[in-house]
């Protein structure tokens, strides 16, 4: 009797939905017989409850294999509640990317930061929501629910979207079956569930695209002007002599555009900054995937600072008339020693404002005296000089700015993917240039010299080979 007593407690009402055509499970068979009553269900199988049979011969010769698909994985509510708590930690480390780039003055990054914040934020609203549904009405038949807040909101498919947005509906309709009792706030609580999810799938059309925008950015951009044809193709053909891209074995494929710039990339970098495990070396507690080493891109912000460096040092100030040292100069004079006195302003400004000087000798009380102690190889240098090493920094913060999972696959969806490259040491490294190599304002490093060397020896120790390595699953 007992045994009776809970397969009789086990049993599922069943039925369909007209208005979605999908089984819904009631609680109880007076609340199955309402909805009949109601006309917003139906029986499973109509001719079975009419006594009616046109069965055609042959017809169940393959039931029995529909009938064995494999039952989709349920997903647990304590899953649910750890990719919340993920979601979580990409919402603050996008506010932190967001605020760089308004920092660096990028608005277009800014966007596209702006963009995928709003993603990931309604994505965490209906995992909440999600999980305040399991905690009133049960998890049952919202499994495709459960698997989409469960999954990345970039990736999750359109179908598994109106999966997820019908198995809501149904619960609604179920719920709405008794007029009288039903709990209104919990529809209302449903429906902005149905709301968030929309929004998820809507915005991530526009992630998406930005993704693809990003990657034909990376790419070589197309000339607009016949002076930048004949410099692209010049360009081009060093590239082809330096990757040596003609010299191939018989049988392998001919030169892509892409392929000869991957190689010039590898071939300025010396060496990759990036080391992939395939497969992931598994240890005791832990998995490692990888390694990073920032060597490649410090060594060229490295080499351009020695350049500069030794483009300025030949300048000679003695020969400079005292009339003439002024604000113009003492920014530029200082460089070596970056004394805080000096740095009220961005560099950028501080070196448009020294190469206007030297190049207008009107603004001169003695032209030659100055002209002939700053040659004119030093005047139309420094300045270019400068950018290029700013804008090698540009590339650094970029390739620290990384997800981990971009370029370490087997991370992704795990929390270790959702870091930074620069999270491993690399934004810790430039810190006492970050500000400088950014053109902004208030640059208080004592001594450049210094920081550099400083620099040098954390490349060479503590930053060399960083290991990405996450928990055991």
């Amino acid at each position: 009797m007992i045994k009776l007593q809970d397969i009789l407690n086990e049993q599922e009402f069943k039925a369909k939905s007209k208005e979605t055509g999908r089984v819904v499970v009631f609680k109880s068979k007076e609340n199955m017989e309402k909805a009949f009553k109601a006309g917003t269900a139906e029986p499973l199988d109509k001719k079975k409850m009419s006594g009616k049979d046109d069965k055609v011969k042959g017809q169940d010769m393959f039931a029995k294999d529909i009938e064995k698909k494999k039952p989709m994985k349920s997903v647990r509510k304590d899953t649910i509640s750890r990719r919340h708590e993920d979601t979580k930690e990409t919402l603050d480390d996008l506010r932190d990317e967001y605020q760089e780039a308004k920092e660096m003055g990028d608005r277009e990054e800014m966007d596209k930061i702006g963009r995928m914040h709003n993603l990931y934020k309604n994505h965490a609203i209906a995992q909440e929501l999600t999980l305040d549904v399991i905690e009133t009405q049960g998890d049952f038949n919202i499994d495709k629910l459960k698997e989409v807040v469960t999954g990345g909101p970039e990736k999750t498919s359109h179908k598994d979207f109106e999966k997820a947005i019908s198995e809501i509906s149904d619960l609604i309709a179920e719920m709405k079956t008794d007029k009288e009792s039903y709990d209104k706030s919990e529809v209302k609580k449903l429906r902005n569930l149905i709301e968030h999810l929309k929004s998820v799938r809507d915005i991530q059309k526009w992630v998406k695209e930005d993704n693809e925008e990003s990657d034909r950015d990376d790419q070589m951009f197309q000339p607009t002007d016949i002076r930048d044809v004949k410099e692209n193709t010049m360009k081009l053909k060093s590239l082809l002599k330096e990757t040596k891209v003609w010299e191939r074995k018989f049988g392998e494929p001919l030169p892509t555009l892409n392929s000869v710039m991957e190689k010039h990339q590898q071939n300025q970098l010396n060496e990759s900054p990036i080391s992939v495990l395939k497969p992931a070396r598994v240890e005791k507690k832990s998995i490692v995937y990888g390694y990073i080493t920032l060597q490649p891109y410090y060594n060229q912000i490295r080499k351009t600072w020695k350049e500069l460096k030794s483009l300025l040092d030949r300048i000679d100030y003695v020969a400079i008339d005292f009339d003439d040292r002024n604000e113009s100069l003492k920014a530029v004079t200082d460089l070596p020693g970056w004394r805080d006195p000096f740095i009220r302003e961005p560099m950028i400004k501080s070196f448009r404002n020294f190469t206007k000087f030297v190049n207008n000798p009107k603004n001169m009380k003695e032209p030659e005296r100055v002209q002939n102690a700053i040659k004119k190889n030093i005047r139309q240098s420094a300045l270019p000089k400068w950018i290029q090493l700013t804008n090698l920094y540009k590339q650094y913060l970029k390739f620290n700015n990384k997800k981990i999972s971009s370029v370490f696959p087997e991370t992704k969806g795990k929390k270790i993917g959702q870091k930074r490259i620069g999270d491993f040491g690399g934004f810790t490294l430039t810190e006492d240039v970050h500000k400088l190599f950014t053109n902004q304002s208030g640059f208080t490093q004592t001594n450049m010299r210094d920081a550099f060397e400083q620099m040098d020896w954390l490349i060479k120790n503590r930053y060399k080979k960083m290991i990405v390595q996450g928990p055991r699953d």
